[in-house]
């Protein structure tokens, strides 16, 4: 039987800020219990660690489009390559206008992380860094197709932002944006449309409601280890079975063979 290790860390290390607020259910702990369940024992069809690359090296590098497409058109899985391709095309079109590396680019050299509790914690690195007006300005790019918070998830998401990683002296008193190009439209004019959320957009989770929400989010991680165990187990079980399934199968078409 493989290892649960890989399922567990999962569970117990929460993924980049984006995507732990979407494990969140306000105040519901069971539903939250069985979020963080499913995102452990879920394998996604793809991610966007492509289109996102490609986009920072045409801030920080100026990539050329072409080159970007055939990148991404080249690498990832199969099934996502039309999506991080649609992602690269967006941003380098809205680029034209906003325009990234004009300023000056900076290393992002700050790994943040906002604390959940003292063992959790969850990534809040930008993709990249820019200088506006004189201020190092962090960007967040998303490359979802499309947005799935509802305001109070915007709030929390902003709000560990901010803890995590707008609050540093770096960034303390610059702008900062969180971009993403849902889609927008129907049918054949569906198309990414850019979404960019400022700081201070939206206003923030008091200190109360963090804590709570955090406290919710620690409790529901701690119930939710041996629900996705059980399922890692079922699935793992099936697959040994099919496996040998199909060896003695094979195993019975070499037997036919000798009497032919």
């Amino acid at each position: 039987m493989a290892s649960f290790d890989s399922v567990k860390r999962k569970v117990m290390r929460p993924p980049s800020a984006q995507n732990w607020t979407r494990l969140n259910a306000f105040g519901d702990l069971e539903r939250t219990t069985l979020l963080i369940a499913n995102f452990a024992v879920g394998v996604p069809a793809f991610n966007y660690i492509s289109g996102v690359g490609a986009c920072k090296d045409k801030v920080e590098l100026d990539l050329d489009l072409d080159t970007a497409v055939k990148s991404v058109q080249r690498s990832g899985a199969p099934a996502g390559r039309g999506s991080n391709e649609s992602l690269v095309r967006a941003f380098y079109e809205y680029d034209e206008e906003r325009r990234y590396g004009f300023g000056g680019r900076a290393e992002s050299f700050n790994d943040g992380a906002f604390r959940v509790s003292r063992e959790v914690h969850v990534p809040t690195k930008p993709t990249f860094t820019i200088i506006n007006s004189g201020l190092l300005c962090p960007v967040l790019l998303c490359g979802w197709q499309d947005f799935p918070f509802d305001e109070t998830h915007t709030r929390l998401f902003m709000t560990v932002l901010e803890i995590g990683l707008f609050s540093f002296a770096d960034y303390r008193r610059s702008p900062a944006e969180v971009v993403l190009f849902p889609m927008e439209g129907l049918g054949e004019g569906r198309r990414r449309a850019p979404m960019v959320i400022s700081r201070g957009d939206f206003h923030l989770l008091s200190e109360k409601q963090l804590r709570e929400q955090s406290e919710l989010y620690v409790e529901a991680q701690s119930a939710a280890l041996p629900i996705a165990e059980q399922v890692w187990r079922q699935r793992e079980q099936k697959r040994q079975r099919e496996q040998q399934s199909n060896n003695e199968a094979f195993i019975f078409m070499e037997d036919a063979d000798l009497f032919k």
